[in-house]
C-alpha cells in the first residue's frame, strides 16, 4: 500500500478524530494505521498507565473526581493520541510540500532526460529530440520544459469567430421564438 502523504494523513486524522468524538466504535488496526511506531507506543504505555490507575483505584462516581485523579477511557486516550498525532502532521506539512514538489521536479528531469537522449540515439536531432522529450512530459501529465502551455483544444481565430456568431444566433432566435410564443 502506497505511504500517505502529510495532506492525505491530515485528512485521515481529523475523519478519525470526528468518529471516536461522535462515539464510533473503531478497530484496532483502523488506530493503528494511522500512527507511527512512536505514537503508538505512547498510546499503549497511556492506555497500560490507565490500566494501573483502574487497579488501584475504586471506579469514580462522578465526573470531577474521575478528572481529578487522571481516569480516562480508551477512547480518549486514543483521542489524545490523534490530536497529538494532528498536530505534528500539520507541523510538517510545509517540508512534505517541498519534499514532494522536489521529487516531481526529479522526475520530470529524468523522463526529459532519457527521453531526451534515446531520441539522440536514434539518430534524431536535437531539436526533435527536445520537442519528442517534451512532449512526453506532456503526455505524462508533467509541465514542459519548454514552458509551452499546449492544451488539446485550443481554438484558432477562425473558430472563436464561429462560436461568437453561434452565440449571437441563439440569442437572436430566443427573442424571436419569444415574440411569437407573445402573438399567440
Amino acid at each position: 500500500m502506497p505511504k500517505l502523504n502529510k495532506e492525505q494523513l491530515i485528512d485521515r486524522l481529523q475523519k478519525r478524530i470526528t468518529q471516536l468524538e461522535n462515539g464510533d466504535l473503531l478497530e484496532a488496526r483502523d488506530i493503528n494505521a494511522l500512527l507511527n511506531t512512536d505514537q503508538i507506543k505512547l498510546l499503549e504505555k497511556n492506555w497500560l498507565d490507565q490500566k494501573k490507575l483502574r487497579k488501584i483505584q475504586i471506579t469514580p462516581k462522578t465526573e470531577e473526581t474521575k478528572k481529578s485523579i487522571g481516569w480516562k477511557t480508551i477512547r480518549e486516550v486514543r483521542l489524545e493520541i490523534y490530536k497529538k498525532a494532528l498536530e505534528e502532521a500539520e507541523n510538517g506539512l510545509l517540508d512534505s510540500y517541498e519534499k514532494r514538489l522536489k521529487e516531481l521536479d526529479i522526475k520530470r528531469a529524468k523522463i526529459y532526460l532519457q527521453t531526451y537522449f534515446s531520441e539522440i540515439n536514434k539518430g534524431n536531432d536535437k531539436a526533435r529530440a527536445a520537442s519528442r522529450a517534451n512532449n512526453k512530459l506532456t503526455t505524462r501529465g508533467l509541465r514542459r520544459v519548454d514552458n509551452l502551455n499546449i492544451k488539446k483544444y485550443t481554438l484558432n481565430k477562425r473558430d472563436k469567430e464561429i462560436k461568437e456568431m453561434e452565440s449571437i444566433l441563439k440569442k437572436r432566435f430566443k427573442i424571436e421564438q419569444d415574440e411569437n410564443e407573445k402573438k399567440q
